[in-house]
């Protein structure tokens, strides 16, 4: 596994060795005995920093392993979302069959209402005739 210095680190990633040093501190990249860091660790924290690493075989593989991962990850996570809106999508389809059931039931209730309903009564004759 190829290691890294801090300086190394730094001028990789575009930022001030103390940074590092900051992450080291937080917990957030760990660095070995003889003060590197591998390669791999680097990539774990900073995964969107482009590294050439043409001539580099060992290098390769473990960017390589690395976006692989993260591609593994992702693709769990999308799956899940599909499986959260398939479900969400047939409790939404169920409630709409529910919904469009009491639509039905309202509409055949009204119908029997309006043929059982009374005639408009007839308006009663005013007891005064000199009205116009």
């Amino acid at each position: 596994m190829k290691s890294l210095s801090i300086k190394e680190v730094a001028e990789l990633v575009g930022i001030s060795r103390q940074s590092v040093y900051k992450k080291i501190k937080q917990g957030k990249l760990s660095k070995q005995a003889d003060n590197t860091i591998q390669l791999a660790e680097v990539l774990r924290v900073y995964p969107d920093i482009s590294i050439d690493y043409k001539d580099d075989k060992q290098v390769e593989k473990v960017v390589n392993q690395n976006s692989t991962c993260v591609n593994e990850v992702e693709l769990r996570f999308t799956n899940e979302k599909v499986k959260m809106l398939e479900k969400a999508l047939a409790e939404k389809d169920l409630q709409i069959l529910n919904l469009s059931k009491q639509v039905d039931k309202l509409l055949s209730m009204n119908e029997q209402l309006q043929i059982y309903a009374l005639p408009n009564p007839e308006r009663k004759k005013k007891w005064w005739f000199f009205s116009k």
